[in-house]
């Protein structure tokens, strides 16, 4: 009995064991480092700081991907050395089977092998969904400029999927990264200006891809800081890929404090769009009109401050939000994840009902098998007691409690459904 004691311990021991180890498979961990664009284009000093944040990261850094990125290398760690099926199409984050891809994406999907545990891969934007690997001969998966479309687009969100190659095809890791809009490089001349006195703005510097006529369209106004709403001008500007960047100047002002907005043009369907509105801020320039600047000290500094409205994502000064739990099934159409996996092997629910059921199933599984534990410990203890009449007695008392602790596990659920169905009438308890 001692022997059937000790294997159902080593059974149970090794179904966890086996139950946390492929679970393992499904989150697997990345890193992302990057290849930027040259340094000939040039960014804002704050908007470097705005991106990057004040703290050198030391410890999973994740690299800071822009329209200028050229290349970007994820890594995969934790891995089997075996063969998976690679998706890299943003609509793949969000399945857990390779079954349920579309025949497009499947026809698109690639196939790499772990080495190591872990899983290398270079890959650029394939518009503004996709993605695509470097070529492994030319080092190079776009024409040198990004003008065929396979420059990274700012404000969208890339990923990728890995999935096992054999069945059941289960998702074991995702990597998804956003893209910052690139800043360029603005100054503001004279810094201090008078009143009535021109203020030139040049900017410079440009996005990928720099030979395009209408990616580098700006609208550059003006408005007082205690009215932003209302412009007094506004001109737009084409900034050509040159070392010198252009310069617009704009009307002095009378004495007070002004707001010059540096924003995308929308509307440019032209070399110089005939619609000169204004889609995303990238920069609003506080400066102090004054005829005597040395009055007030304080007011002398201008000051830059990149994405006024907000409408980026949070640089990268605060805390990373933590990944995404491995889900079990696809998202709903909330884009919620309904079913989680655990290291258990069960899945648990989201919702408050499912997870109820979910935590109530997995509490009956673990004192089902802690009663059966008890069954066959007291079965022993029967066996090795017969000439103790004390410790038989015992072993038979505990043998009782468990078959009794064990069927009324097993009517739980019965008991729990006559209680808040039928004489409670909890709202929404069905069976």
């Amino acid at each position: 009995m001692r022997r059937i004691f000790l294997r159902t311990f080593v059974f149970f021991l090794t179904v966890l064991l086996f139950s946390v180890l492929y679970q393992s498979r499904a989150s697997a961990a990345y890193t992302i480092t990057t290849t930027s664009e040259s340094t000939s284009q040039p960014s804002t000093q704050e908007a470097q700081d705005y991106l990057t944040g004040d703290l050198e990261c030391t410890e999973n850094c994740q690299a800071v991907v822009t329209e200028n990125t050229r290349t970007v290398h994820i890594t995969f760690t934790g891995l089997l050395n075996e063969a998976y099926t690679l998706c890299l199409h943003t609509s793949c984050i969000n399945k857990s089977r390779a079954e349920e891809l579309s025949p497009e994406i499947e026809a698109q999907t690639e196939e790499r092998t772990a080495s190591g545990g872990t899983l290398t891969l270079d890959v650029c934007a394939d518009g503004e969904d996709s993605l695509k690997l470097l070529d492994e001969d030319e080092h190079e998966c776009n024409d040198g400029d990004g003008d065929n479309g396979d420059y990274f687009w700012g404000r969208h969100v890339y990923g990728l999927a890995l999935f096992n190659k054999d069945s059941p095809k289960l998702r074991v890791g995702v990597a998804t990264f956003y893209v910052y809009q690139y800043y360029p490089e603005v100054k503001v001349s004279p810094e201090r200006p008078r009143v009535g006195q021109t203020i030139n703005v040049t900017i410079r510097g440009t996005r990928r891809p720099h030979s395009r006529a209408n990616r580098n369209n700006y609208a550059v106004e003006i408005a007082r800081q205690d009215d932003p709403g209302t412009i007094y001008s506004q001109d737009c500007i084409n900034v050509p890929n040159n070392s010198a960047g252009r310069t617009i100047p704009l009307d002095g002002r009378e004495e007070g404090d002004y707001i010059i907005k540096i924003n995308e043009q929308t509307g440019d369907g032209e070399l110089f769009g005939n619609d000169c509105s204004a889609e995303f801020t990238y920069y609003w320039i506080k400066i102090h009109v004054r005829n005597n600047h040395d009055r007030n000290p304080n007011l002398n500094k201008m000051e830059i401050i990149p994405d006024p409205n907000g409408t980026e994502l949070a640089g990268l000064k605060g805390k990373k939000k933590a990944p995404p739990p491995p889900c079990a099934t696809a998202l709903n159409d909330s884009g919620n994840c309904p079913k989680v996996k655990t290291g258990i092997g069960i899945d648990i629910g989201t919702s408050p009902r499912e997870f109820v059921k979910s935590i109530f199933s997995l509490i009956l599984g673990i004192s089902g098998g802690i009663a059966l534990l008890l069954i066959i410990y007291s079965g022993y203890m029967l066996m090795v007691s017969r000439a103790k009449p004390e410790a038989l007695q015992a072993a038979q008392d505990q043998l009782i409690a468990a078959v009794v602790g064990l069927v009324f596990i097993i009517f739980s659920l019965v008991v729990l459904q006559v209680i808040g169905v039928d004489i409670l009438k909890i709202p929404g308890f069905n069976p």
